[in-house]
């Protein structure tokens, strides 16, 4: 097929490319959303000026947390300066949050299905130290039980996300523009860019980079400036697909850890201007469509929140799961997987740490790349990559080996209101029922403690 008639076909909603046209979910409506009129423009505009805090926290996996951080990082590094302080919080480790100073905070609790089990925990957390529901705001699908509670509590400002789109693909929605307005983007010179996407040229991309997948070349390196990782994180959870028997994937990888010596297609992202990020995040959605189309797969699939929520919640209240996964450590570590992988087998850092573990995360996985050489190597902090990459890692390409770096102490253990548990033993059975799906899976899991 053209890339024009490809190109035609995806605007107008066309589900058959994806062999979707019985499904009863068309999750194409993130097309729309910069078409979005100036009286919404204006109403969030005035919203986010009326917030007379100078701080705000949001609470959100996947593009809920890294939403904000695009574009709060993109303001510091190429202005205008943030009006406001972003903070995103995706991490259970309460020693990145234990201490945050709320006096002068607004909390935003950022999960579109509403049942997001880190966002719940954290939110009940904040809650119960805040107590003050008009410095709460939520973002969430109607009809979610937080959009019950959170209209039930009373909070400043329930913001309801349109449902015709997946998790993933709604960086234009409340999910992305809250955040951003709050923070002093204008709203109306983005909307406007992005409505000048050149979408067929991302399109264009799409069908290369899934053309060399089905020709083996499955990695896809994100190439970015470091400033810009933020940026570089919402595209790999995005481009990150797979089919279900496993065959076909696209395998994402930030430039900072692509050092190896295997094939691989490349995904410039070098925003310098608001034009160019706004085009770059409209436009790399369709690259994502146009991928999956190239590899006759389903690239929509989202994460399971309900069944990843009543799974850890199964193995708190349960008995311990078997897991297989021998103790090594960062030092010799490319010597242990040496002799246990093939070329080209993706190696996976899940990596249970603080938020300021970023840093060391990548220097230490660019280090392993460099050893290993002929394998793909990728790193992220958990539990936020289990929301997108994790199911490449648990759903993707046998061979895959995961590598999860626990802490041997989280610090103290603080208790999570209603959920009769604490924020240590939650992360345990998260990384447990990590282990424990992958080894079933066939996959073949290590444990790095630091």
């Amino acid at each position: 097929m053209a890339t024009s008639d490809l190109t035609t076909r995806i605007l107008a909603r066309d589900n058959s490319l994806w062999q979707r046209a019985d499904a009863p979910f068309a999750p194409l409506g993130w097309i729309d959303l910069p078409s979005r009129n100036y009286e919404y423009l204006l109403d969030m505009t005035r919203w986010a000026e009326s917030i007379d805090q100078s701080k705000i926290l949001v609470l959100g996996m996947g593009t809920s947390g890294l939403a904000p951080r695009v574009f709060f990082d993109f303001m510091t590094n190429h202005g205008p300066r943030p009006q406001r302080d972003i903070v995103a919080l995706d991490c259970l480790d309460s020693r990145s949050f234990a201490d945050i100073d709320l006096t002068d905070t607004a909390v935003i609790v950022s999960t579109k299905s509403g049942i997001t089990l880190e966002t719940d925990a954290l939110f009940r957390f904040f809650y119960s130290r805040l107590g003050r529901p008009g410095r709460f705001i939520a973002i969430t699908d109607q009809g979610s039980p937080l959009d019950i509670e959170a209209r039930e509590l009373g909070f400043k400002r329930v913001f309801n996300c349109p449902t015709s789109m997946g998790e993933r693909f709604t960086i234009f929605s409340e999910l992305g523009i809250v955040p951003a307005a709050l923070a002093g983007m204008d709203l109306f010179e983005l909307f406007d860019n992005a409505t000048k996407t050149e979408v067929g040229a991302f399109v264009k991309l799409g069908e290369e980079i899934g053309g060399n997948a089905n020709a083996q070349i499955n990695a896809v390196e994100i190439l970015h400036a470091r400033k810009d990782r933020a940026l570089a994180l919402w595209s790999e959870q995005l481009l990150a697909i797979n089919s279900a028997e496993r065959s076909k994937c696209l395998i994402p990888v930030p430039t900072e850890l692509s050092l190896g010596t295997y094939p691989r297609s490349k995904v410039p992202i070098a925003p310098k201007s608001i034009a160019e990020l706004a085009q770059l995040l409209y436009g790399l959605p369709f690259a994502a469509a146009a991928a999956g189309y190239a590899l006759e797969i389903d690239p929509f699939k989202e994460y399971d929140e309900l069944g990843a929520r009543e799974d850890v919640l199964e193995s708190l209240r349960g008995a311990p799961l078997k897991i297989s996964a021998p103790e090594v450590d960062f030092g010799n570590l490319a010597k242990y997987l040496d002799s246990k992988l093939h070329p080209q087998d993706l190696v996976a850092i899940s990596a249970y740490q603080p938020l300021d573990y970023e840093n060391e995360l990548v220097a230490a996985s660019a280090q392993l790349a460099r050893e290993l050489g002929a394998n793909i190597v990728t790193a992220g902090l958990a539990p936020r990559h289990l929301h997108a990459t994790g199911q490449l890692h648990r759903d993707g390409p046998a061979g895959t080996h995961v590598v999860q770096v626990i802490s041997k102490s989280h610090g103290p253990r603080i208790a999570i209101p209603t959920l009769e548990t604490d924020f240590n033993s939650l992360i345990e059975a998260q990384a447990d029922r990590q282990a424990w799906e992958l080894t079933e899976r066939g996959h073949k899991v290590s444990r790095i403690y630091s």
